[in-house]
């Protein structure tokens, strides 16, 4: 049973509102934001940016530089909001583990609404063409494990609800 959250953990697929969500986010609670994209090592932004996927061998690194994050925040018990897509059903158990301080937050949407967000976004290195591959790998996590919200959603509404889930839980 969760006592206290100190770490918003938001998921998803590109394009479902992770940041437009966690950053207003950790605003309005005062906390710290994380964008898990910024964990990425150059190389491996632009063989995404190139519209080439990256191996689960490639993405060792990044999620232990995240691992070593979530450690280095809960050592020293800091708030925190972290958007990181988290796909896997393995990496989420690696990135969680038994830390009972984490909320995650599932943001949900269908493969046509956030493609057509994706074309519309010129600021970032991932591209639409690479959504499917991110579906593919999406394994959706149990309605126990997480708190599910409509990524089609305006993201003050979702920061409504997730707060209104912290309120809950204290």
């Amino acid at each position: 049973m969760r006592t206290r959250t100190n770490i918003i953990l938001l998921m998803g697929v590109a394009g479902c509102g992770k940041n437009a969500v966690g950053e207003p986010l950790a605003v309005r609670l005062g906390f710290p934001f994380f964008d898990g994209d910024d964990f990425h090592t150059a190389e491996a932004r632009q063989q995404m940016a190139d519209g080439i996927p990256l191996t689960e061998k490639q993405r060792v690194p990044w999620r232990q530089r995240l691992g070593e994050l979530l450690d280095d925040l809960t050592i020293r018990q800091q708030r925190a909001v972290l958007a990181c897509s988290c796909l896997s059903r393995a990496f989420r158990n690696e990135l969680i583990g038994d830390r009972s301080d984490v909320l995650l937050v599932y943001l949900e949407a269908d493969l046509e609404t956030l493609a057509a967000r994706l074309e519309k976004r010129a600021d970032h290195y991932f591209k639409a063409d690479l959504l499917p591959s991110q579906f593919e790998a999406l394994e959706e996590p149990e309605a126990d494990q997480c708190l599910r919200l409509d990524a089609r959603a305006r993201p003050e509404v979702s920061i409504d609800r997730i707060i209104e889930a912290l309120s809950s839980t204290r």
